[in-house]
């Protein structure tokens, strides 16, 4: 089920204070498959697992949507 569809449902809000991307594997995808013009997030953490070029791959897409990267940590890019 796309994360649109599972906000949608769950009534959130277009304005989301904090989202943790943890999804084993998948973490490119969500949001590929997300509009992230409709829903925008004060706070992102995505687990990378040191993954090239998905890691890359995932940043640049947030990038082109006015995320910045803040700090990047053991697992997780924030």
């Amino acid at each position: 089920m796309p994360a649109d569809e599972i906000l949608e449902r769950a009534q959130a809000p277009r304005y989301l204070h904090y989202v943790s991307l943890d999804v084993e594997g998948a973490e490119y995808e969500v949001p590929q498959g997300s509009d992230l013009a409709k829903y925008r997030v004060g706070a992102l953490t995505v687990e990378h697992n040191f993954e090239e070029p998905k890691r890359g791959l995932i940043r640049e897409h947030l990038e082109r949507h006015g995320y910045v990267l803040v700090i990047s940590t053991k697992y997780d890019d924030w």
